[in-house]
């Protein structure tokens, strides 16, 4: 990956504000509720069926248990840069996981994959930007014990 010209490990080591990327973890799940026979796939909570199952104004129906159907887990990294002279977003690296079959894996396993295979070459020259999906101890652990530049979104309860 480039900065400019640049490997984007030499871009920015925090000296200059206008150099310095960011680079933005998000993860989620790829819900296929049509699909029952395509390998890999686990089960994964329905975004869209918590949507349609809200409770209507003037109806009462109480909440039920969460609604699972076959999909699969990702998770990618963007950088983007403070400026537009860093160029556009970039992706980074994307991991998509399953929780069945041969090769099931755990979210904790496969993030911290991610983060030592691909992203902490570039040491402190990012901001790891973490949302709330990622706040635990795992997670502290990880980028104090590489020495991470890092925001965690924490939740508030």
């Amino acid at each position: 990956m480039t900065c400019g010209s640049e490997p984007i490990s030499r871009c920015s080591t925090g000296k200059s504000k206008e150099k310095t990327r960011l680079s933005i973890w998000e993860s989620s799940e790829w819900e296929k509720p049509e699909s029952l026979k395509v390998e890999g796939l686990c089960a994964v909570r329905s975004s869209k069926a918590k949507r349609l199952t809200h409770i209507k104004p003037g109806y009462y129906t109480p909440p039920s248990r969460p609604i699972f159907v076959p999909g699969m887990h990702w998770l990618a990294v963007i950088v983007v840069g403070r400026s537009a002279q860093l160029g556009p977003p970039l992706l980074a690296a994307m991991r998509w996981w399953s929780s069945r079959g041969a090769v099931a894996s755990f979210k904790r396993d496969e993030e911290g994959k991610l983060l030592v295979e691909r992203l902490v070459q570039w040491e402190r020259a990012v901001v790891h930007v973490f949302d709330q999906g990622f706040a635990s101890a795992f997670w502290l652990g990880v980028v104090v014990a590489f020495a991470l530049r890092f925001v965690l979104r924490w939740r508030a309860d």
